[in-house]
């Protein structure tokens, strides 16, 4: 089923695609992600840390990326510097998000001007 020409299986996973379906379903689905944060103005990001400990937010493919102001706190479950708030600028926009706990789900706002 196709749903606005995306692929679309409300029942489990798509098993009939090809790795170049996968591919360009996943790309799509990004994309709609990142329009729906920024028309929205809030969203799911994911922290990144190059090899130079530099610190990015970036889309979960990692096509689109952009480097992060970081402030380590604690917090009452993750303990000891247990969470990180994100300041960066996406398209303009200012943005905050904050990742609390063993991962890198990034959880964001735009920011009021």
């Amino acid at each position: 089923m196709k749903l606005n020409g995306i692929p679309f299986q409300p029942d489990g996973r798509l098993t009939e695609m090809s790795d170049e379906e996968i591919k360009e379903h996943n790309l799509t689905l990004q994309h709609a992600e990142l329009c729906v944060a920024i028309e929205d103005g809030h969203g799911i990001f994911y922290h990144k840390i190059d090899e130079n400990f530099k610190n990015y937010v970036q889309t979960w493919l990692g096509d689109w990326i952009w480097p992060a102001r970081v402030r380590f706190s604690n917090h009452n479950m993750a303990g000891k510097n247990g969470r990180r708030d994100f300041w960066w600028t996406m398209f303009g926009q200012k943005w905050h998000g904050v990742n609390i706990g063993d991962n890198d789900i990034i959880r964001a706002n735009r920011v009021k001007d």
